[in-house]
């Protein structure tokens, strides 16, 4: 059986990534239903995670990954201090897949990340050709103060 990763941040770009897990394979991008993209944590510390919701769809790369990238990117993650694996499925050419995402372990208010953080995030999107309205979408509902 294939281990898959859903990346949903900086990890969708296949630079950073292989930064991290050289090994790492990318199977495509994929659309992940239930969830949207948020920024939590204190305000210019803020990161991305998800949260659920219902009707939301997101677009994420998609990582065949060993027992050794799992590993790695737990490592980098901050898993399981920071981050949770969470099991779930996203349609990949039109294929059902079953994967895991990170999601914050800890529920935080919403927050502004800093620019060289956003910076990096939008660069990822940019290069993977991805809709970047999911970013500002998320930063609205900071500005917003809404969840």
């Amino acid at each position: 059986m294939k281990n898959y990763l859903f990346a949903y941040a900086i990890n969708i770009s296949e630079e950073e990534m292989h930064k991290h897990c050289p090994n790492a394979v990318f199977r495509g991008y994929a659309l992940l239903s239930g969830f949207r993209l948020d920024f939590c944590g204190y305000t210019e510390h803020a990161i991305a995670t998800l949260n659920k919701q219902r009707g939301a769809t997101l677009s994420v790369a998609v990582w065949e990954m060993s027992k050794e990238d799992y590993y790695t990117i737990g490592n980098f993650e901050d898993f399981p201090y920071r981050y949770k694996r969470v099991k779930t499925s996203a349609l990949l050419y039109g294929r059902k897949v079953k994967g895991e995402i990170y999601i914050l372990k800890q529920q935080l208010t919403l927050g502004l990340p800093n620019a060289n953080y956003l910076n990096a995030l939008r660069g990822a999107y940019i290069e993977a050709g991805l809709n970047q309205k999911v970013i500002d979408e998320a930063l609205a509902r900071v500005k917003e103060g809404n969840k």
